[in-house]
């Protein structure tokens, strides 16, 4: 795992490395922007000589960065258009000192112009852009953009140019990764170390690939006070349960799954599928008497206990699975229940009744949503609601919950003691005071049932003895893994929830499990 940080965390490492250790502003800007040379480079794999490069330069020390590239640039032979935003007085002192060499360099090189904007969007030109560049405001903008502003980074998103934003793209806010237009990068250096606000919300729809820039000064030095990591495939080796040789079905995992209805068939086998795959040793179904044949046919190593009288799951017929889920490891609730007042009646019966730990997905929780989700002791939960099931979880307007992600997140999982995964393009999963954050994954995920796989791994792991939070993680980055090798060995495009499952043998085998 990657720890991330904040950027007031970053500030204050700066600040730390100018009036502690004593490092010249200048001099950690002059590492910046050495590590940025090499990160393009490095990413879009090509030598940067006979490039062309718009590089465009707020006032602050974000822009100083893109002057001194510009500067590195101009000497390593590539085509330099630096577009100012503001004139040389305006310019922060070390911002300044770089534009006066660059300016210096004019008398032996003349591969490069400087242009001052002056508000005006008709100045620029990117017939023959190789590379556009974001060196505006940094990470210390949190408000909206100007109307200029907007009108330049929409300019700039225009370009056919390879796009690359220094610390955090213009636009975005870098307190709760929120923005209206954004500079829309391919690469985002983020320097000092790695910001949060790149990995979820706006900062990953926008941020591209992100890289950690060097300044000079390790990161570790305030690594403890970050709460905030980013997970990696790595990590699931030292989260996946590990298998004792005398170990039996029963003793490998009791995965007990309340799925289904005659409205959505296909979600307990999805969630079943999964949790065994994924090295539950009996995994038992519960599920209505109109499936049982069709889900045995298509999948025979799993343990039906079907309840009669009814196309879903009633109070009433509740008792006739109850001895089976007081008898497990985990049970898994909601997958394709349906939103039925009676289903509704029996989750909540569950849920105050039954101790044992439970992974709430789907229709589970818009239950929860119904009667009230403090009415419940979550402390043994994992739940797994997307944006939209969560802001009906705890009552709040969708777009006021998206502006506050991590505000809400935490707050819910010190209420509840629960553990919070919230599913999105990037998943984040809260833990008391902690955030783990994951960008594995792609847009083949956003499809019907992908949500049923994932509820059967995460509880699958937590059958096997896993804690909630380790289950949670695991299901999670290998939920990821799967999609990333679908994307690579076939497309996105095509990926489905089955394809998922399929792919479970293939990950272990990667990871060497």
């Amino acid at each position: 795992m990657k720890s991330l940080f904040t950027t007031e965390q970053i500030r204050n490492l700066d600040n730390f490395a100018i009036t502690k250790i004593g490092f010249p502003s200048i001099v950690l800007m002059e590492n910046a922007t050495n590590s940025i040379l090499n990160i393009i480079s490095d990413f879009f794999k090509t030598p940067l000589s006979n490039k062309s490069f718009s590089i465009f330069c707020g006032k602050g020390n974000n822009g100083g960065d893109g002057i001194a590239l510009a500067r590195k640039l101009v000497l390593e032979g590539s085509y330099v258009n630096l577009y100012l935003l503001f004139p040389e007085k305006n310019l922060s002192p070390d911002a300044a000192t770089n534009l006066r060499i660059l300016k210096s360099l004019g008398k032996e090189f003349k591969n490069f112009r400087i242009i001052l904007l002056r508000n005006q969007i008709k100045k620029i030109e990117f017939q023959k852009t190789d590379f556009v560049i974001d060196s505006i405001l940094g990470s210390g903008s949190t408000g909206s953009l100007d109307s200029f502003l907007k009108s330049l980074i929409e300019k700039m998103n225009s370009s056919f140019g390879k796009k690359i934003a220094i610390d955090i793209p213009t636009g975005l806010n870098s307190l709760n990764s929120t923005g209206d237009v954004l500079f829309n990068a391919d690469l985002t250096v983020s320097l000092g170390g790695l910001k949060d606000s790149l990995f979820y919300g706006k900062g990953y729809e926008c941020s591209g690939e992100v890289r950690y820039g060097d300044i000079g000064i390790s990161p570790k030095i305030i690594e403890k006070s970050s709460k905030t990591k980013l997970v990696e495939i790595e990590d699931l080796i030292n989260l996946i349960p590990k298998k004792r040789k005398t170990i039996n079905k029963y003793s490998s995992g009791k995965c007990n799954i309340i799925a289904g209805s005659s409205d959505y068939p296909g979600a307990p086998v999805l969630t079943a599928k999964s949790a065994m795959k994924t090295g539950s040793g009996a995994v038992t179904l519960h599920i209505p008497e109109i499936l049982k044949i069709q889900t045995i046919k298509s999948f025979p190593e799993v343990v039906v206990k079907s309840y009669s009288n009814s196309n879903f799951l009633t109070l009433e017929n509740l008792s006739e699975i109850q001895d089976g889920l007081t008898k497990s490891d985990t049970v898994v609730i909601g997958p394709g229940l349906g939103r039925n007042r009676e289903t509704f009646l029996a989750v909540n019966y569950v849920m105050l009744n039954m101790q044992v730990k439970k992974v709430i997905d789907a229709d589970a929780l818009f239950a929860l949503s119904q009667f009230g989700y403090k009415n419940y002791d979550l402390s043994n939960a994992i739940l797994t609601p997307h944006l939209g099931e969560f802001a009906c979880l705890i009552n709040v307007e969708y777009g006021f919950l998206a502006e506050n992600l991590i505000k809400f997140g935490k707050d819910f999982v010190k209420k509840t003691n629960s553990i919070l995964v919230l599913k999105g393009p990037s998943t984040l999963i809260f833990s008391g005071d902690e955030l783990f954050i994951s960008s594995l994954g792609n847009r083949g995920l956003a499809k019907f049932g992908t949500g049923d796989v994932l509820a059967g791994m995460i509880g699958s792991f937590s059958a096997q003895g896993a804690s909630l939070l380790e289950s949670a993680l695991a299901g999670v980055i290998l939920h990821g893994f799967c999609s990333e090798l679908i994307k690579n060995s076939e497309s996105s495009y095509t990926l489905t929830a089955s394809d998922l499952i399929r792919t479970i043998p293939n990950a272990f085998k990667k990871l060497g499990i």
